[in-house]
């Protein structure tokens, strides 16, 4: 199963550069990568997070929707009925700023959809 999300990942990946949303030579980043100080970060309401009751994982931008994606798993200290929201919360962030959430889906999609 890994193997099989790995490729999703890389198709992904693949799709978002085709797509133009990621730049060709791919250094980990998108060259215009937003940066959410903590200012700003304080001032988001708390809905724009995946997990409003900790403030993680702001959906503020299509770059922060990609990065909540990959870092979904890695989320500690949340019930599973608040992961179950922020899947769905990042999918609504995905749609809403035109982010690719196909391996995502793939991935999560089994679980929390």
């Amino acid at each position: 199963m890994d193997k099989l999300e790995e490729l999703f990942g890389r198709l992904d990946k693949a799709m978002d550069r085709a797509a133009g949303i990621l730049p060709k030579e791919d250094d980990g980043e998108p060259e215009d990568a937003a940066v959410l100080t903590t200012k700003k970060r304080n001032k988001l309401q708390t809905q724009t997070f995946a997990y409003p009751k900790q403030r993680k994982m702001p959906l503020s931008d299509a770059n922060h929707v990609r990065s909540a994606m990959s870092r979904f798993g890695s989320v500690k200290g949340v019930s599973e009925a608040e992961k179950k929201a922020a899947y769905k919360k990042v999918l609504a962030a995905a749609k809403k700023f035109g982010v690719n959430a196909f391996g995502f889906m793939a991935k999560w999609g089994k679980k929390y959809g």
